[in-house]
């Protein structure tokens, strides 16, 4: 199996994993006059094996990542960045605020102009588009057991 496919499964394991917690916990205490449409015995079984199956998965999937987890480190802290700059204020001139008293006129200087950080976002999300593309590369490459 591609390794782009077992990503595909992972996701798939784990929304079902979540799907079958959620009916456990939503029928595994019910009132004695309720009709009990799921077994939870049989789907906890069931949880069990698909988290057995999710370890394994996710084992393999990281071993056959080695070579591409540099990138998907970068991105993970690239991705963190732009939000980290996409918070910063550039608020800037004289701005009517309000304050405990009414309002006020409060003047804003900034270090680090707007321009500057839509740049610097753009190039960061440049270089995510470039790693984004070795990583699919090798997905679409590797073989996973």
């Amino acid at each position: 199996m591609l390794l782009s496919n077992a990503l595909k499964r992972k996701n798939r394991t784990v929304k079902r994993i979540k799907e079958i917690e959620e009916d456990i916990i939503s029928n595994n205490s019910l009132p004695t006059v309720s009709q009990r449409e799921i077994d939870v015995e049989k789907i906890l079984k069931e949880r069990d094996i698909l988290v057995q199956e999710l370890i394994s998965l996710k084992l393999k999937i990281f071993v056959a990542s080695e070579p591409i987890r540099e990138n998907i480190l970068k991105i993970a802290e690239l991705k963190s960045n732009i939000n980290f700059l996409k918070s910063i204020s550039t608020k800037k001139g004289i701005v009517r605020e309000l304050c405990y008293h009414g309002s006020e006129n409060v003047e804003y200087k900034t270090i680090i102009e707007k321009k500057e950080i839509t740049e610097l976002i753009k190039s960061s999300e440049e270089e995510i588009d470039i790693l984004q593309e070795e990583i699919d590369k090798h997905n679409h490459t590797v073989e996973i057991e």
